[in-house]
């Protein structure tokens, strides 16, 4: 699919008609097609044993759940995601080992089956259940860290490039890279829109923590895998290697309390702290308080999950030392 739209949406082709009504049929036409090839060329180079490796009854089911993704905001279906993503991980992680070796001996065979694969059967689980919530985080991280498959830019290139990522963390997690920790966590992007989506979740789940949102640069090297790469998704999604180091990390805005009520009234204080479920990975969370009673009048944006309220002065700072950011690195890079 071109970009997280809901069915109700104006398309993103231009026709200015609702999506379900203009290209929602083709997207999910062309999608059951790319399953169905992907599936049947993944099962022609493996043997009986890796087939029961992989547990295909679980990720069809995952895909099935996947479907639905727009449309179910329910705890009950999060949870389920959850579970059957709990199970995937749980048992890619038992036969790590062989399916690390499968993936590697393969890949001159069938480098883009192989990294095709990757993302539909390891790195699927991870993106649907979200960063730090997910139960063997730590253990699963380093997993996927083993492996590289670089876009075909980094592929072509033979020096190592700087890379311009963004990411929304919590106060730990930025206090100990910007004093020299290395990567702990798999999930960033080129594009500084994204980032804004995941302003609140620390404060969402914890009213004492902050979120702060983070200019980096990595080394090319460091990245993994390009999850957008081929799509016009525009989430510039990336996957940075975890034990990596940011060349540089900058502190471009901090979102707390203070911005969450400023944006959607103190009233929201009476429905909080919400669980990992009820935010589904930075998605939904204000179907969630809405549930629970929270009223809220904004107006719902492209991205499933977002409601707009007015632009507040903290989107205003961060976009100009968004800017102020992209433009110092620009200044130094030529200097040098």
């Amino acid at each position: 699919m071109k970009n997280k739209i809901s069915r109700n949406d104006i398309c993103y082709c231009g026709s200015n008609t609702k999506y379900k009504k203009c290209c929602y049929n083709k997207d999910n036409d062309l999608k059951k097609q790319s399953i169905v090839i992907n599936r049947k060329n993944w099962k022609s180079i493996i043997d009986n044993h890796m087939e029961k490796v992989w547990r295909f009854d679980l990720h069809d089911k995952l895909h099935e759940l996947g479907s639905n993704y727009l449309d179910n905001k329910s705890e009950s279906y999060w949870d389920e995601i959850y579970s059957v993503c709990d199970e995937i991980i749980e048992n890619i992680l038992k036969h790590k080992v062989e399916i690390y070796n499968f993936l590697e001996d393969n890949k001159k065979r069938s480098y883009d089956n192989i990294k095709g694969s990757f993302q539909q059967f390891i790195l699927l689980p991870y993106l649907m259940y979200g960063n730090k919530h997910i139960k063997h985080f730590e253990e699963y991280s380093r997993f996927i860290s083993q492996f590289n498959f670089p876009s075909k830019l980094e592929k072509d290139e033979e020096e190592d490039n700087d890379v311009v990522l963004f990411r929304c963390m919590d106060e730990e997690e930025y206090y100990y890279l910007k004093n020299g920790g290395l990567n702990v966590s798999l999930s960033y992007t080129s594009n500084p829109s994204i980032p804004v989506s995941f302003q609140y979740i620390s404060t969402l789940l914890d009213l004492n923590k902050k979120n702060i949102i983070v200019g980096c640069v990595y080394n090319s090297k460091d990245i993994i895998y390009s999850v957008d790469e081929g799509t016009l998704s525009g989430e510039g999604e990336k996957i940075v290697r975890i034990g990596s180091q940011p060349k540089i990390i900058e502190h471009l805005i901090e979102i707390g309390k203070d911005e969450l009520v400023e944006e959607f009234g103190e009233d929201i204080l009476n429905f909080l702290p919400l669980k990992p479920n009820e935010i589904s990975n930075g998605y939904n969370y204000i179907d969630s308080l809405m549930t629970k009673g929270f009223k809220w009048n904004g107006i719902k944006t492209e991205r499933s999950n977002q409601y707009k309220g007015n632009r507040s002065n903290t989107h205003l700072t961060y976009e100009n030392n968004v800017s102020s950011f992209i433009h110092n690195l620009f200044t130094i890079t030529k200097e040098n």
